[in-house]
């Protein structure tokens, strides 16, 4: 910002009236610039700006085409020091002008303000923005260190780098950063260690006749009992097909024999594939060669046999009659299942392509029992609760829809082509946000408890309308995670009643880390944008047959053993710990 009294107007200094302008430029921060040189440059640049005060600040947003051109402000506010030196002056025709004093209104999230301060003989700093008074505290120490540092080191001293200054985050608050990092750490002693076990050796006598599975069109249902049963026939019928193949491909659109399918798989030891059988041959064939597998098994029905043998080939097994059997005919021979580890893989998942081909994401069945469990730990699902199984099979939102439900001995509900007559039915739901804005008023749905959003950002505006339901009726959540870090990283009960009306991804599940770093792969302050990156055993291993895309996306933990996945996200931390994703 610029008096606009240093041009060549003759009489400009002694005018009445404002005539500051903002001027902008760019500040560069190179992190291996010693600071000596990177001050210079910018009082070199400063100073050339002094000939451009004229110009206004509409005028050269116009010429970039950009808007916000910029969202912090730094100011050498001269006027406040003169009128705290001499508030009384008096003009050569006599008048007295006095100093009343006043006050700044900004429009930018940031302006940091200093002048001279004669009570003091110092300097007075000035932060004001749009941020609550816990970020500014967080900021004023950040800043505090810097200039500590850069009064113990001399800003002369060719060592001291731009990257040494932007490293130096208050002791007290790293010590918060990385307590929020490293999360919560759950020990499920006892629990199932393999994900079929969440369904078959977690339920009680007494809860094999609660209904598992309901198909709205057609009307089905299906107990725990019926659903472990011809899940084992599926099973049988697998193990009696002389294949090698590691994977099974799950090749349905939504419906009771994909169900079933999946389970019959998890049982064998072998890794389920879920693809929808309606997507488009393009990209089913992407995902396929993916796999790096020639001959895989697939489990269909009879309406995508065909298209399934032209994509994958003959190993095809039909499992949809497994539905119409009676409950008179469900024998399942006794067999023993092979032994399984947690380490194996239970799923490969695909990401969306939307940054060009399918990546294949393995994911082990430690890491979904984790999730599951975390899930159900946080959601806190009443006792048979009724969860709509509306996301994509192809996409891994739907283990929360399926496992969490069946692990709390709840009632997995498969969505019918009317979304709004499903919701009707259930108690529980996960939604991107999007379709949770098309879908209506809370009050048309006066049974539903539980909503979880997915996939994208949840705008403030729908988290208010759902969260004001009837008192605080619908339980919101808003969740955050990529496929890589397996359905879900993050998880946030949603309320809005805080003044920042941020609606955030909130903290990690149990046993997963989170880091907000810089390009260095370094730690940053709170509230500091930097990449969002994510440790811990819901991690993967990597793409599968993608060295190169692996190699990019998964480093080794600086912190701690095992790996973490850079998920190209920005976020920031907030002053309460909770995560702030930008996209």
């Amino acid at each position: 910002m610029v008096t606009g009294r240093d041009g060549e107007i003759d009489g400009v200094d002694e005018m009445v009236g404002l005539t500051v302008n903002t001027v902008p430029f760019r500040v560069t921060l190179d992190r291996s610039r010693s600071v000596q040189s990177w001050l210079r440059d910018i009082h070199t640049q400063s100073g050339a700006m002094l000939s451009h005060g004229h110009v206004g600040l509409l005028e050269i947003e116009a010429w970039v085409n950009q808007k916000p051109l910029f969202q912090f402000m730094l100011v050498n506010d001269k006027s406040r020091a003169q009128s705290v030196k001499d508030s009384s002056t008096v003009g050569e025709e006599g008048l007295r002008w006095v100093y009343k004093g006043g006050y700044n209104q900004v429009e930018y999230p940031l302006t940091v303000s200093f002048a001279e301060d004669g009570e003091v003989n110092g300097m007075q700093l000035r932060i004001s923005g749009k941020h609550g008074s816990r970020y500014y505290s967080s900021l004023v120490a950040y800043l505090n260190t810097i200039l500590e540092t850069l009064i113990d080191e001399s800003p002369s001293a060719d060592h001291l780098t731009v990257g040494n200054l932007l490293d130096q985050i208050p002791r007290l608050e790293l010590e918060r950063i990385q307590i929020w990092s490293q999360g919560t750490h759950a020990v499920y002693d006892g629990k199932p260690r393999l994900v079929q076990d969440l369904v078959i050796k977690d339920k009680l006598p007494s809860q094999l006749n609660t209904v598992a599975l309901v198909s709205l069109t057609p009307p089905l249902e299906f107990t725990y009992y019926e659903l472990i049963t011809r899940a084992q026939l599926v099973a049988q019928r697998l193990m009696a097909l002389d294949s090698s193949s590691r994977f099974v491909i799950l090749f349905f659109e939504r419906s009771p024999a994909f169900v079933l399918s999946m389970l019959g798989t998890l049982i064998t030891g072998r890794t389920c594939v879920p693809m929808d059988a309606t997507h488009t041959s393009e990209r089913l064939v992407g995902m396929y060669q993916s796999l790096g597998e020639a001959h895989p098994v697939v489990l269909t029905s009879q309406k995508y046999r065909d298209k399934a043998e032209k994509l994958f080939g003959d190993n095809i097994i039909c499992v949809d009659d497994l539905t119409q059997l009676s409950v008179d005919n469900l024998v399942s021979s006794g067999w023993n299942p092979p032994q399984m580890t947690p380490t194996d893989l239970a799923f490969v998942y695909f990401t969306s392509g939307s940054t060009g081909k399918p990546k294949a994401v393995p994911e082990r069945h430690e890491s979904v029992v984790n999730y599951i469990l975390g899930g159900c730990d946080i959601l806190n699902l009443p006792p048979r609760c009724r969860f709509l199984q509306a996301m994509n099979i192809g996409f891994d939102s739907s283990i929360l829809e399926l496992f969490t439900t069946f692990h709390c001995s709840g009632t997995v509900v498969l969505q019918s082509e009317d979304l709004m007559y499903s919701l009707g039915k259930v108690d529980a739901c996960m939604l991107t946000p999007s379709i949770l804005q098309a879908v209506g008023n809370p009050s048309e749905y006066p049974d539903l408890r539980v909503v979880v959003t997915v996939g994208e950002p949840l705008p403030f505006s729908l988290a208010e309308k759902w969260c004001h339901t009837q008192v605080g009726r619908v339980r919101l959540f808003n969740t955050y995670g990529p496929t890589e870090t397996v359905v879900t990283s993050h998880f946030e009960h949603v309320t809005v009643t805080r003044n920042d009306r941020l609606v955030t991804i909130g903290r990690t599940i149990p046993n997963v880390q989170c880091y907000i770093m810089d390009e260095t792969l370094d730690m940053v302050p709170i509230g500091v944008i930097g990449e969002i990156c994510v440790g811990g055993i819901g991690v993967c291993n990597g793409y599968l047959n993608d060295v190169q895309r692996s190699r990019d996306a998964f480093v080794p933990n600086p912190f701690r053993s095992g790996m973490l996945y850079r998920t190209g996200d920005l976020g920031c931390w907030l002053p309460d710990g909770r995560v702030y994703c930008m996209g």
